[in-house]
C-alpha cells in the first residue's frame, strides 16, 4: 500500500512539472511571435513606397521622405482598413536624432491591449526643402506592437 501511495504522489509531481514547463514554452512562443510581429510590420513600415525616398525613379534604402512621412497621414485617414490590415494595433513613430525635431506619427491604432513589443531601426529622413538640394538627417523609426 505504501509504495502505491509513493507512485501515485510520484506521478501527480511529474504531472504538475510537466504542466507547468508546458505553460513556459506557451508563454516563450507568444513571446516569439509578437518580436516577430514587430519585426514584420517593421520591415513593411520602412520598404512603403508611400514613405521611401526616391531619386529619379531610384529608391533609396533605410531612407524616409519627411514631407511624405508628414503627408502620409491623410492617406492612412481615408484607407483605414487597407493600413489596419497591414499594419494591425501598433504605432509607428519617425523620430529625428540629429539635428533634432519634431517627431512624425505615421500610424496609431492601439485598442485593447495587455502587451506591448517595440522595435526600431537607424534611418535616414531626407527634407528636399532644405538646403537647395535637400538634407538628410538621422532618425529612428519606432514600432509599438500591441497584443
Amino acid at each position: 500500500m505504501a509504495i502505491l501511495l509513493i507512485f501515485i504522489v510520484l506521478m501527480v509531481m511529474s504531472v504538475l512539472f510537466y504542466v507547468r514547463l508546458q505553460a513556459g514554452s506557451t508563454e516563450q512562443k507568444k513571446e516569439e511571435t509578437n518580436i516577430m510581429k514587430a519585426i514584420s510590420i517593421t520591415q513593411t513600415a520602412s520598404n512603403m513606397p508611400e514613405l521611401r525616398c526616391s531619386f529619379d525613379d531610384v529608391q533609396v534604402d533605410n531612407c524616409i521622405d519627411r514631407l511624405k512621412a508628414e503627408a502620409i497621414k491623410n492617406v492612412i485617414s481615408s484607407n483605414i482598413l487597407h493600413y489596419y490590415d497591414l499594419f494591425g494595433s501598433s504605432n509607428i513613430t519617425i523620430v529625428p536624432i540629429f539635428p533634432g525635431g519634431n517627431n512624425i506619427s505615421i500610424y496609431s491604432s492601439e485598442g485593447e491591449w495587455t502587451k506591448k513589443t517595440r522595435t526600431q531601426i537607424p534611418i535616414s529622413i531626407f527634407n528636399p526643402l532644405e538646403g537647395g538640394s535637400g538634407k538628410y538627417e538621422y532618425g529612428l523609426l519606432i514600432v509599438e506592437v500591441f497584443s
